[in-house]
């Protein structure tokens, strides 16, 4: 655990960069961009860790927007790893918080940095850039790549409503499902067609039908990404796009076959052939306890408020407590649309004039 004057040089070395922490969120959240199209928040980072003493490197495990940053004093170990993510969802944004978990990394990373360094601690410090989380799992890649095997632990936090320790991860298969019919208009020849839509309907039908048989663990979510072109004429083509989540891939898998029948039965009306593509499944994640139960040993006294801990992929329902009383928010968070962007234009996004440097650094 650390002393108090640790914690006290924490918080010293975390005020001094608050307002540029919190200005990088804010950048962040203003130039939304889709997982592997990053290229602005990894940028940003990336400068942002460079002139914290960090050696930068773009381009990780053939991911583009992937970067690692590395600082180390005397010797390789411990090591530990923090995550950052910034991808966005389409349409609506950072609406997951990932802007405030870059933030959290790159700051977590630079504090650390500044204390073992002023206190003469050998070890390593590695912030990842982890693109794509929200599409295609970029962690999964820098898995495969070795990039965490050096690591004596990998941190990471996520916004939420609540403070917890530890938290819940399930194991994910996103699965897409084609059907194809026959166009048709839809008032003057509708008995010439043959409506894949339909096929999309049933098969959510026989989602929901399947629920009530589902384990408590288990998700299914799905939406419809093709379903015609206009009213008049019967789709021919038609998509439906789901997540699979469980506690475990077995268990994933076992519910995977299950929603695939429920698509076949959607396609047997006559004239409905289907295909579905599986996309590369998500691990689940574990906890380390003995971690967890360091940080919850040393939150009380130091303004938090922990539950109890939360097991291996399934936490208690109380493992959450209601934050203590915080500042309110900065108002670069609660008006994203002044901080300057030009990833995209928008009438709702004005650029921020007079900036002169590092952009999160400007007044």
């Amino acid at each position: 655990m650390l002393e108090d004057g640790r914690w006290d040089a924490l918080r010293a070395a975390l005020g001094t960069r608050r307002e540029a922490l919190v200005r990088l969120a804010g950048l962040i959240h203003s130039c939304p961009e889709l997982g592997g199209q990053e290229v602005k928040a990894a940028g940003w980072l990336v400068e942002f860790l460079a002139g914290e003493g960090f050696s930068v490197h773009r381009t990780v495990a053939g991911m583009d927007t992937a970067f690692r940053a590395d600082w180390s004093r005397d010797g390789p170990k411990p090591a530990v790893i923090f995550l950052a993510e910034y991808d966005a969802l389409p349409e609506l944004g950072h609406a997951c918080g990932h802007n405030l978990i870059a933030a959290a990394a790159a700051g977590a990373g630079a504090v650390l940095r500044q204390v073992m360094n002023e206190a003469g601690l050998t070890g390593t410090i590695t912030v990842l850039g982890t693109p794509a989380e929200e599409t295609a799992g970029g962690k999964i890649d820098l898995l495969k790549a070795g990039v965490f095997a050096d690591g004596d632990a990998a941190l990471m936090m996520h916004p939420a409503t609540a403070s917890s320790v530890g938290g819940k991860s399930l194991a994910l298969i996103p699965v897409r499902f084609t059907f194809r019919g026959r166009a048709a208009h839809a008032a003057a020849s509708p008995q010439d067609g043959i409506n894949a839509l339909e096929a999309v309907i049933q098969t959510f039908n026989g989602v929901n039908a399947l629920r009530q048989h589902l384990p408590e663990d288990v998700r299914v979510h799905g939406i419809v990404t093709r379903g015609g072109l206009a009213p008049n004429v019967v789709p021919d083509l038609a998509e439906a796009y789901f997540y699979v989540r469980a506690a475990t891939m077995a268990g994933a898998r076992v519910v995977l076959r299950r929603l695939t029948g429920c698509a076949r039965a959607g396609a047997l009306r006559p004239g409905h052939p289907s295909e579905w593509r599986k996309k590369r499944p998500s691990v689940k994640s574990c906890p380390i306890l003995p971690w967890n139960a360091a940080w919850k040993h040393s939150w009380p006294g130091r303004g938090w408020n922990a539950g109890p801990l939360a097991a291996c992929g399934h936490p208690p329902t109380s493992a959450t407590s209601p934050m203590l009383s915080r500042p309110p928010p900065s108002p670069w968070l609660l008006r994203p649309r002044e901080l300057p962007c030009t990833a995209r234009s928008s009438p709702k996004r004005r650029p921020h004039r007079g900036v002169s440097g590092p952009p999160w650094m400007a007044p």
